[in-house]
């Protein structure tokens, strides 16, 4: 059973964050899961997630095994001796993604580019899944 906590119920610091010293709220989930669209092309896949407040250097992208991660440790201090925050919506915090791509990638080819706070990865298509052109067939 859990005890009573008079400024906030327990089970809801479970899901938020709570920096004490400023009486922020804010959802943990929010630090470690960025937004993330998948794009099919003809010829590629893209992924890009939004994670602004990083820089480049700060991710770590891998390929194993048809599994890409994307991940940063990127710790985002909710201290700050200087500022009193009534309200605080945007942390930065680490984060680590998988996604299991399709067979039909050319995984020796995958680019990645962060600009505007958009970490997008190109993952072209093996030759052979390619969409083709219909060929047209001439009858004899």
């Amino acid at each position: 059973m859990r005890k009573f906590n008079a400024t906030w119920p327990d089970y809801l610091e479970d899901y938020f964050g709570k920096d004490s010293s400023d009486n922020v709220w804010f959802p943990k989930a929010a630090l470690n899961n960025p937004a993330v669209n998948i794009i099919e092309a003809k010829d590629e896949f893209f992924i890009e997630l939004a994670v602004p407040g990083f820089d480049k250097e700060d991710f770590k992208i891998d390929l194993q095994n048809n599994v890409l991660t994307i991940g940063t440790k990127k710790e985002h201090s909710l201290k700050d001796s200087d500022k009193r925050y009534s309200k605080r919506e945007f942390v930065f915090g680490p984060f680590e993604k998988t996604f299991v791509l399709p067979k039909s990638i050319d995984g020796e080819k995958i680019e990645a580019s962060y600009k505007n706070g958009i970490l997008e990865i190109s993952i072209p298509k093996k030759e052979e899944a390619k969409v083709k052109e219909p060929k047209a067939i001439e009858i004899k």
